[in-house]
Order: C-alpha cells, then structure tokens, then sequence
C-alpha cells in the first residue's frame, strides 16, 4: 500500500498502521471523522480516553507530516491531489478536537488558527470546534454565538450544548428558539 492508502483511506489506515487495540482504532476513527461524543465540560458530558486523543494527535500529526513532503504527494493520485487541501484541514479539525478532550486550550487554538492559515473556511465544524474551545477558556458569550451557528446547521451535538448555554447565560430557555431561527435563516 502506499502511504496515500494508509493515511487517507478509514478502512485501511487502522489495520496498517497497526493501532493496539480495536477500542483504540474506533476511538481514533470517532476523533476523526467528527467526534459524535460530546467532550466533558465541568459536570456534563463525556470524556474519551486519553490514549484515544493522544492516538488522535499522532495520527494528524502523522497525516500533516506526509501532506508536506514532496515524496508522499508523488504517490498521490493525480484525480485526488486537489483533496490534499481539504484533507489537511480535516487534520487540522481533528488535531484541535484532541487537544480540547484533554484540556489543552492553546494547543488547540493554534490547531484552529493553523486550520485558517492552510484555507479552511468557517463552517459549522469550525464553529462547532471554536464553540468548545470558548467553553474551556470560559468565553461564554463567544461560545454561545458559535454554538449557534453549528446548531442552526444541525451540526452533531451543537443544538444541546447551544440551549443549555443559553439557558445558563440567560437564565432561561425563552427566546432560544426564535435566536436559532434568526440564524438558520442569515444561512
């Protein structure tokens, strides 16, 4: 296999690079392809494993590294080098998402910033991504306004994290609804 087939291919890459355990791949394959768990916040949620976000790390580091040489990009197909981007980005996002579940905020904003210097655009999982982020550095009022443009594109857990953000901002729910509709409507 080439390293394109290991890195890039989900039902490749955890066989290949010979992950310890089969928790540990899923664990991996949930990091990167969108964290469907929630990340414990003080008091709520869950937390994966630490193994799982420090696999996590290796992995898009490993990914970022290979994106840059010159060697790797030779193997690259040549109908799937315009993806390069956008893989490197999703690296990116994932890179971020491991630094948050184990509490490293400025690991993870500069995985955000870097996701922004390589071209990524603020989309729902970058405003998903930058909501939690604000919720470890206790910008409520920030996180709450990104929250929210995940949740009005129903992006994974947003819409939960988002009410009750807004119910422990506000005070109450009043008025939640009638915000995410102002925002699936600026969409």
């Amino acid at each position: 296999k080439t390293a394109w087939d290991v890195m890039f291919w989900p039902s490749s890459w955890t066989s290949t690079l010979a992950w310890s355990t089969p928790a540990r791949a899923s664990n991996i394959r949930a990091l990167t392809w969108g964290l469907r768990r929630p990340m414990e916040l003080p008091g709520e949620g869950v937390r994966l494993e630490k193994s799982a976000a420090e696999a996590a790390l290796d992995y898009s580091a490993r990914g970022l590294k290979l994106a840059g040489e010159n060697e790797f990009l030779k193997e690259v197909p040549e109908e799937a080098r315009p993806y390069i981007p956008m893989i490197v980005q999703e690296l990116l996002l994932t890179k971020a998402k491991a630094y948050l579940l184990v509490g490293n905020a400025a690991e993870a904003a500069q995985a955000l910033e870097d996701f922004k210097t390589k071209g990524g655009k603020p989309d729902r999982a970058y405003a998903y991504v930058t909501g939690k982020l604000f919720i470890l550095q206790g910008k409520g009022p920030e996180a709450l306004e990104q929250l929210m443009l995940a949740a009005a594109e129903n992006y994974q857990d947003s819409l939960e994290l988002a009410h009750g953000l807004y119910v422990k901002t506000t005070g109450s729910a009043e008025g939640f609804d009638a915000r995410l509709e102002a925002r699936q409507r600026e969409l």
